[in-house]
C-alpha cells in the first residue's frame, strides 16, 4: 500500500501551440453530454463470511509465516521518518476450490455492478490479499491503496475475522465518508471501496485484531 509520503517522479509536458480556429457556439452537435456515476465513491458493507469460517481462516494460518509489515513515510529534512503503519502479515491462504478467493470474488462483482462500475480483472498473484493482525499498538494511518507501486487496484476488501470484543480500537475509518464503526467490527463482515479512497485503521489498545485486507484488480487507468 502506498502513502501520501510516497515520493513521485514529476514529469513535465510541452506547452500547447495557440489554435487560430475559432470558438463554436455550443449546439447539439458539439456539446458532449456528461453522466456522472454518484456512486464511485461511496463503501458497501455486507455480513460475508459465517464465525465457524472466519476461525478456520485463522486456523490455516502458519506461525513461521507471520512477517512484520510496517511502512514508513519519508521524512522531511532533518526530521525523523514517519511510521505509517505496525502490523504482521501473510498470504491469505486458498483450499482446492479457489475458496474464499472465488467468494470475494463473486460479491465484488455484484458490488463493482450495482455501484462502482469499474474495469476489472479479478486477483494478482503478485499482490495477493493478506491476513493481517494488529496488536500491541498496532496500526495504519491514513494511506492510499493505489499508486506507482500498484497502479492496478481498484476496489479494496477488508474482512472482519475478529470479535468485536476481542480488541479495543483498532477501527476503520474512511476519509469524508461516513462508516458505522460498530458494523464494521462485526466478525465476517466485509467492506468494499475504491482503492483511492484514504483510509486508515486506528490504534489497538488491547487484544488482537484479525483482518484480511486486499485489492480487485483491474487495467489501470489512463
Amino acid at each position: 500500500m502506498n502513502s501520501f509520503t510516497e515520493a513521485v517522479e514529476v514529469e513535465t509536458v510541452t506547452k500547447p501551440k495557440p489554435r487560430d480556429k475559432k470558438i463554436s457556439k455550443p449546439n447539439k452537435d458539439n456539446v458532449v453530454e456528461l453522466v456522472g456515476n454518484k456512486q464511485i465513491v461511496s463503501v458497501l458493507t455486507s455480513p460475508f463470511l459465517e464465525s465457524k469460517e472466519c476461525d478456520a481462516i485463522l486456523k490455516e494460518c502458519v506461525l513461521e509465516l507471520w512477517m512484520q509489515s510496517d511502512v514508513v513515510g519519508q521524512s522531511d529534512k532533518g526530521k525523523k521518518k514517519k511510521r505509517l503503519r505496525e502490523a504482521t502479515q501473510q498470504n491469505l491462504p486458498m483450499n482446492k476450490e479457489g475458496w474464499p478467493y472465488t467468494k470475494v470474488l463473486e460479491l465484488a462483482k455484484q458490488a463493482n455492478d450495482a455501484n462502482f462500475k469499474m474495469n476489472l480483472a479479478g486477483f494478482f498473484q503478485a499482490d495477493n490479499p493478506q491476513i493481517v493482525k494488529y496488536k500491541n499498538k498496532s496500526f495504519y494511518d491514513w494511506h492510499l491503496d493505489i499508486g506507482n507501486n500498484a497502479p492496478f487496484r481498484k476496489l479494496t476488501f477488508i474482512i472482519q475475522l475478529s470479535d468485536s470484543d476481542d480488541y479495543d480500537g483498532g477501527n476503520i475509518e474512511l476519509m469524508n465518508m461516513l462508516s458505522d464503526g460498530e458494523l464494521f467490527r462485526k466478525k465476517g463482515q466485509i467492506i468494499i471501496f475504491p482503492s483511492f479512497v484514504p483510509w486508515r485503521i486506528t490504534k489497538v489498545t488491547k487484544g488482537v485484531r484479525n483482518a484480511i485486507e486486499g485489492w480487485v484488480h483491474g487495467p489501470s487507468y489512463v
